[in-house]
């Protein structure tokens, strides 16, 4: 009988788990954006690791926020983001304050566009600010920012936001 328990267990967050990765294709093309409930994490990098003498010596104990790394979450139906992207050594990492994680904003922006267009029915949602604890308000951030959002494998993917969006013109961005 416990056998039988466990594998009912198992093959139910399996299937919960696979289920999750398309959610959004169950919304109504025309509901608005602010009408949708979004699962979300905060200082979503951090369970990618961390990198750097203060993160690797305090990331785990003090900035650790996330468990799963990004595409973990996206498994699981997570669909927005907090990125805080800051410039370390000319590149766009994401940080948790002064704690640098192993993600590079760059490639973490194309994990989450291969990912809408794999699964076209869904979008996702990236709240992000520059991380300044990070960087000291490093001044190449705001064009190091415009390059990678702008590229032509991106800038494609992009929505702007508007009151009324229509959950329709997020699918696959």
């Amino acid at each position: 009988m416990k056998r039988l328990l466990t594998l009912t267990v198992l093959f139910t967050q399996t299937i919960v788990v696979c289920l999750a990765e398309d959610w959004m294709g169950q919304l109504d093309d025309n509901a608005f954006f602010s009408q949708v409930s979004i699962p979300g994490t905060h200082d979503s990098a951090t369970g990618e690791g961390w990198t750097g003498f203060l993160g690797e010596m305090f990331g785990p104990s003090m900035g650790l926020t996330q468990d799963l790394n990004i595409d973990q979450q996206l498994a699981c139906g997570v669909r927005a983001f907090d990125l805080r992207p800051c410039v370390v050594d000319n590149e766009l990492v994401i940080n948790h304050g002064i704690l640098q994680t192993k993600a590079k904003f760059p490639e973490t922006l194309k994990q989450l566009c291969r990912f809408v267009t794999e699964h076209p029915t869904e979008f996702i949602v990236v709240v992000m600010r520059h991380e300044t604890d990070g960087d000291d308000n490093n001044s190449q951030w705001s064009k190091m920012m415009s390059n990678c959002l702008g590229s032509d494998d991106v800038r494609p993917l992009l929505a702007d936001y508007k009151r009324d969006l229509p959950v329709g013109e997020l699918r696959g961005k």
